[in-house]
């Protein structure tokens, strides 16, 4: 799944097995995932390490998305890189990495330290 937000992937084609929508209940959705891709906002890191999900944050030079990816790696209960970095071969080496045991985590209820 891939969740669109506010912009528009209509025009873009994609594999009949991903569904793009425009809202998602991450509270819902999340505990159903093996892992959560994303952008590092502070909401939907929240949500991903509430859920327990090993994530993957795939974060821009902004604002506290690099700070977000330092506390997962930190946490060890995910990875992350610059999205302008990500390539297929990284992005699957990624994949591999947070669907490892030592990324299984439990629901984590206050930040790192």
């Amino acid at each position: 799944m891939i969740w669109s937000g506010p912009n528009d992937f209509t025009h873009i084609p994609h594999a009949e097995h991903v569904k793009v929508v425009d809202a998602v209940g991450q509270a819902a959705i999340f505990p159903l995932c093996r892992a959560v891709v994303h952008h590092g906002g502070a909401g939907t890191t929240a949500a991903g390490l509430r859920a327990g999900i090993p994530t993957l944050i795939l974060f821009a030079i902004w604002l506290d998305q690099p700070i977000w990816a330092t506390a997962v790696k930190q946490l060890e209960v995910g990875s992350a890189r610059r999205f302008s970095e990500t390539t297929v071969e990284t992005l699957v080496a990624d994949l591999r990495s947070v669907l490892t045991p030592r990324c299984v985590a439990q629901p984590v209820s206050s930040p790192p330290r």
